[in-house]
């Protein structure tokens, strides 16, 4: 025998070599697990944001047998990707009847609102501290408002006006250096710009959000933090009785909220 020897009445097959073959196999399918991995992280990744961006509404319906055909790929990679945005509310999944975009919650996207209010009221007294901070901050601010005033002019104008939006809040909350601030609340940030991205689309509020905006960056120039506060408050205060006005009048894409249901 040249590959087996008989020894203390066993078979010695050549252990090397099955332990490489082993090795080989289980690093092939080590390979294959982490595309597929990445596969389904990119559809979620892109499943997402049309959702945030509403290229995908609020109640449409998610076909894995469409989308596994649109990207070429199996039901199994799209159902992790539809998991995916379930666990971030973004998809219900429901037994027998299929995934659907969710609806936007308006208490959620409030209760949102207010973390973000208090994490951007925390990061400007801390940021107003610090004068090479406070300035950067304003260089930063005063960019994206000028673009703001200029983008009416762009053909896609309500689009590039949320993103500015986004920026805009993105430079407040990391204003003191905390670059991942905007990280650990990323997904109720997400909510927030898809209802921003539905009011934004409809020309709601824009020329009142950027007069807000004028007078945030104003408060910050003259290191009133108690202005500044203010005014924080007044610009969100708004965009929540902005969420439950349009609710109102758009039901087919929010939650149903009974509370608010019988004051109509």
């Amino acid at each position: 025998m040249n590959e087996a020897k008989l020894k203390g009445g066993y078979l010695n097959i050549g252990c090397k070599d099955i332990r490489e073959k082993k090795l080989d196999s289980e690093t092939e399918l080590n390979a294959d697990v982490l595309k597929q991995n990445n596969r389904t992280n990119e559809i979620y990744h892109e499943l997402l944001m049309d959702i945030v961006n509403l290229k995908i509404m609020p109640g449409d319906k998610l076909s894995e047998n469409q989308l596994g055909t649109k990207y070429g790929v199996s039901r199994t990679i799209i159902r992790g990707a539809l998991l995916k945005l379930s666990e971030m509310n973004f998809v219900e999944i429901k037994a027998k009847s299929g995934s659907f975009v969710t609806k936007m919650d308006m208490e959620y996207i409030k209760a949102a609102l207010i973390v973000r209010l208090a994490l951007e009221k925390e990061s400007c007294m801390k940021m107003l501290e610090d004068e090479d901070k406070t300035n950067s901050l304003l260089e930063k601010l005063k960019k994206i408002y000028n673009e703001q005033t200029k983008c009416t002019d762009h053909e896609n104008y309500t689009k590039v006006f949320a993103t500015l939006d986004t920026q805009f809040h993105d430079c407040i909350l990391n204003g003191f250096g905390e670059s991942k601030m905007t990280d650990i609340i990323n997904t109720h940030l997400l909510h927030i710009d898809r209802w921003r991205n539905y009011a934004v689309e409809r020309s709601i509020g824009i020329y009142k959000i950027l007069k807000e905006h004028q007078q945030i960056i104003r408060m910050i120039e003259l290191r009133n933090k108690t202005g500044l506060l203010e005014m924080l408050d007044i610009h969100i205060n708004k965009t929540i009785f902005n969420i439950g006005k349009n609710q109102k009048e758009f039901w087919d894409y929010f939650k149903l909220n009974l509370a608010i249901f019988f004051t109509i």
